[in-house]
């Protein structure tokens, strides 16, 4: 698998704009890897390479970052983009290794965290005393079976979509979401045997 960052730069910006004045009327050729949209232009990088340090980066966003191999590369772009007058950059990433490049960024973010209401002052949130928040009915049918609630208060979570943001690290340099499973509309039978699966093959 690729690590890819989307980025919109300075050297690209010039010669789109180059390109266009060549040819009154016509906009910048699109390609695989670079995209005009309106008066702005995309620019797709693989951070392997040296593309990553040639670019003076304006806008960047790095996904996947636990696989990127050497995490001084996702270091190195967050430097570049210091040197910007909009200097913005995101990550998205799913759970790694402590220390790494993506744990390493959370643990100086604001950490939000997905929160349900309950019968509870603030609400619960489920990922974090997952699986203690999983009960199920014996004998009914799958689709049915397993529910989620609050293992405080013990009101049951209908709306898996409802709640809010909260920010539960008021230090955190930057902001920071943690999003997980059981706030999306995947099904919870799925989620629960992908779970129980793996937990067995770790045993």
């Amino acid at each position: 698998a690729f690590n890819q960052a989307l980025v919109v730069t300075k050297k690209e910006l010039a010669e789109a704009e180059r390109r266009s004045a060549a040819r009154p009327g016509k906009r910048p050729t699109d390609s695989y890897n670079f995209k005009a949209i309106g008066k702005s232009y995309l620019y797709l990088a693989w951070i392997k390479g040296t593309l990553v340090d040639a670019l003076p980066l304006d806008v960047a966003w790095v996904d996947e970052v636990r696989l990127v191999e050497d995490p001084g590369r996702v270091d190195r772009i967050e430097m570049r983009i210091q040197g910007s007058e909009i200097g913005w950059l995101g990550f998205t990433s799913t759970a790694g290794m402590p220390g790494d490049a993506m744990s390493v960024r959370w643990d100086r973010s604001d950490q939000r965290r997905w929160f349900h209401p309950c019968g509870c002052a603030g609400g619960v949130d489920l990922a974090t005393v997952w699986p203690n928040c999983l009960g199920e009915r014996q004998g009914a049918p799958i689709e049915d079976r397993f529910f989620l609630f609050c293992p405080r208060c013990g009101k049951e979570i209908g709306a898996r979509n409802a709640g809010e943001w909260k920010v539960t690290n008021p230090d955190g340099m930057c902001p920071g979401f943690s999003p997980n499973q059981l706030m999306t509309r995947q099904e919870l039978p799925k989620i629960v045997m992908k779970w129980r699966s793996a937990t067995r093959n770790t045993q």
